[in-house]
């Protein structure tokens, strides 16, 4: 498989979010549930996607491949609000249940029009 060059960095930071998601696996497995803890390896796994979508889409050559991995990198871009938004409110003593509906929804409808 052809790595382009553009692609080595994202593929390297989707290496280090993997190390730190394992880290916040292992963090949850030892310490129990932790909605910050939580919410932030959403936010990982949301970046991983962006990044490795990112990073294939980039090196690939055929156009069913590049379309395919395009979708993967705009899901993980997508996702990425509705994380992000609930990381904050973890940490926030505002909690407003129609904002997070409302991150949750439009993540939810734009993931529909991606794929």
């Amino acid at each position: 498989m052809y790595i382009h060059i553009d692609a080595i960095g994202s593929l390297l930071g989707a290496i280090l979010v993997t190390v730190f998601a394992m880290y916040s696996i292992l963090y949850l497995r030892v310490y129990g549930r932790n909605t910050g803890v939580l919410s932030f390896f959403v936010i990982q796994i949301s970046f991983f996607l962006f990044l490795t979508g990112y990073s294939f889409y980039v090196s690939s050559f055929t156009p069913s491949v590049v379309l395919f991995w395009t979708k993967i990198c705009y899901f993980g871009a997508v996702t990425t609000i509705a994380g992000a938004y609930r990381f904050t409110e973890s940490f926030s003593e505002h909690k407003n249940k129609n904002k997070r509906l409302l991150f949750d929804t439009l993540t939810l409808i734009f993931s529909v029009l991606i794929f």
